[in-house]
């Protein structure tokens, strides 16, 4: 073992250190996922208490980490396409406003599609990351929500096959029913799409979002909606200056 680990632990240098299966077992069976949530919420209880929490701002950013399962190791498999979160609420929207006009409502969102994606055999609930061009690798991606001063209030852990901004919601929602005082949430290019920033502004609060130049054509739909969410983003700041 490490002497500095040795030194914070308090052990000697001839003193045996405890065999590495007594804290994975330990891990595994006794320290379920619920108790580890349970600790790490009474941690942050804590530092609430103690005047370190800042949960008025959220930093929300995502971050991969490397499975331990071959890339080589796979079997292929067909699943359903998994679902937009907003498409349920899209639906309801359009069939009010078409009821609205004496239109027939739509029955609802098609069947979804399957696609064939990569399993690893050691590690299946991984997914397949692309990092760079060329390399491949299963990893999981960890989106993590921090308040000012650096202090995690949650995190969520997905397949590495899943987008950050398809990850959001899972977040949003777990720091949202914990900390309602949230007035702003500030998230990197990544989760600039137009459902999120509608999301926290339906919810009253202000999404900070850094600027992202419309990409395809002038007058391509793509374009104009990445204008307008630049502008409305840019409105909602009540200490904007035009």
């Amino acid at each position: 073992m490490n002497v500095a680990y040795r030194w914070f632990l308090g052990y000697l240098m001839n003193e045996p250190i405890p065999h590495f299966s007594t804290i994975s077992y330990n891990f595994k069976h006794r320290y379920t996922e619920q108790t580890i949530e349970e600790i790490f919420y009474w941690i942050l209880k804590e530092i609430s208490k103690a005047g370190y929490l800042s949960p008025e701002e959220v930093f929300i950013d995502g971050t991969h980490i490397k499975a331990n399962a071959n890339i080589k190791k796979v079997v292929k498999k067909a699943v359903p396409q998994a679902a937009k979160i907003y498409e349920k609420q899209l639906m309801q929207e359009i069939n009010e406003d078409r009821e609205e006009h004496g239109k027939k409502p739509f029955n609802g969102p098609r069947a979804p599609e399957e696609k064939e994606i990569s399993e690893s055999k050691t590690d299946p609930e991984s997914g397949v990351f692309h990092k760079g061009e060329h390399k491949r690798c299963f990893a999981y991606t960890a989106q993590t929500g921090c308040d000012k001063n650096g202090y995690v209030m949650d995190v969520t852990v997905n397949p590495g096959n899943v987008h950050d901004s398809v990850a959001f919601d899972g977040l949003y929602d777990r720091l949202t029913d914990r900390n309602p005082e949230i007035k702003a949430v500030v998230d990197d290019a990544g989760y600039k799409t137009p459902w999120i920033s509608k999301r926290i502004l339906d919810d009253g609060r202000i999404p900070v979002l850094p600027y992202k130049r419309p990409m395809g054509k002038k007058t391509s739909f793509r374009r104009m909606s990445m204008l307008m969410m630049n502008i409305l983003i840019a409105l909602s700041d009540p200490k904007a200056k035009f």
